[in-house]
């Protein structure tokens, strides 16, 4: 009776494997005395055809008709992109997005309407990211030990790449957070890290240290390196 005496409604409920659960809203006969869902078929999971016996529409007391309603398919259009993405809402996308959504009219195998929700993720070129297809040729790869004592075998720190990129700094910092050095245009030869600190030269102790490499004014890379001796 939602919509007055004798409208008739029709509710579609589900089992879940513990309880029934309803699917979709309810569905309200028009007016009162229809009747609405005097008659109920359901060909599939998603359609359901209702009868209003007493329904009015068609100029004549009483005539009756049917209506066929589709719940609508829903599903997830993954995509990733470089910079920016056009979707098939007409909506350029310069940033990831996982609430975007659009209907496809009668787009579901039953042609019911389909719900698509787009799950963006949007890289950047020009950064430097392992997890990146916009990387292009941009890579750079780090030694995780080196051991500077002098024997002229790994006693530098080797940044495999780096070269490439003649906008660069390196931050080296020890396991409490401090600044130990600083080193730009890391180039693995004149500008490379012999495991000195900032202080005076001092030798950095044997251990785990921390970095971030920036290659053309971006945060490339973070990770650690350790010292050996």
């Amino acid at each position: 009776n939602t919509n007055d005496n004798d409208a008739g409604h029709v509710r579609i409920y589900t089992w879940n494997g513990t309880a029934w659960q309803q699917k979709g809203s309810d569905i309200d006969g028009e007016a009162a005395g229809d009747l609405s869902g005097w008659s109920v078929s359901m060909p599939d999971a998603n359609t359901v055809a209702i009868g209003a016996i007493d329904n009015d529409g068609n100029n004549s007391n009483d005539a009756g008709h049917v209506r066929v309603y589709c719940i609508a398919a829903t599903g997830t259009d993954v995509q990733t992109a470089c910079d920016t993405f056009t979707w098939i809402d007409g909506n350029t996308y310069n940033s990831s997005n996982n609430t975007a959504t659009h209907t496809i009219v009668g787009g579901a195998a039953n042609g019911c309407d389909s719900i698509v929700t787009l799950n963006l993720t949007i890289y950047y070129t020009g950064t430097i990211d392992a997890d990146s297809p916009c990387a292009d040729s941009i890579s750079i790869y780090t030694n995780t030990a080196f051991s500077p004592n002098g024997d002229n075998v790994n006693d530098v720190w080797v940044i495999d790449g780096i070269e490439d990129y003649d906008e660069n700094i390196v931050y080296i910092y020890n396991r409490w957070g401090d600044l130990i050095q600083k080193i730009e245009n890391y180039d693995n030869v004149n500008n490379v890290w012999d495991g000195t600190t900032k202080y005076g030269n001092e030798s950095a102790v044997a251990g785990t240290y921390f970095y971030i490499v920036e290659a053309n004014g971006t945060k490339a890379l973070t990770g650690w390196v350790n010292i050996v001796k």
